[in-house]
């Protein structure tokens, strides 16, 4: 039940990590030219995307080792046929913590960075005249 709680609340805040970002990089583009007098949008998005596969192969790295270190055992083939490899209690909890607390604590950190942006609706409307 608990871990039911946990998907269903990461879901919803994942959500505000994958939308926001796009609403934030127009709004950095325009921030950029109001202060700098030029219009980066390659840079800006280039960076953007740069930052999403880095964060996307330090989540393959830290599940990979986090497997490791909860002793997870891979399936071997045996006559060219997959089979399963019992795990122990202690690598079941710690796959459970690698898919519920450790995505939960990256969210809530994603949510606190998210909401420090500094460009909010009057903001941007100011910027917008400036431009």
């Amino acid at each position: 039940m608990t871990g039911t709680v946990l998907f269903v609340w990461a879901g919803v805040s994942v959500s505000t990590v994958f939308f926001s970002p796009w609403a934030m990089i127009p709004d950095t583009v325009e921030y950029s030219q109001w202060k700098t007098g030029l219009r980066r949008e390659g840079v800006i998005y280039g960076f953007f995307y740069f930052s999403q596969k880095l964060a996307a192969a330090c989540a393959g790295f830290i599940t990979g080792v986090g497997l490791t270190l909860c002793g997870y055992i891979q399936p071997k083939f045996i006559n060219k046929i997959l089979t399963a490899q019992l795990q122990s209690v202690d690598t079941l909890v710690g796959i459970k913590i690698l898919a519920t607390l450790i995505p939960l604590a990256l969210i809530i950190c994603g949510i606190i960075f998210i909401s420090l942006f500094p460009i909010d609706e009057k903001m941007h409307k100011e910027l917008l005249k400036k431009i």
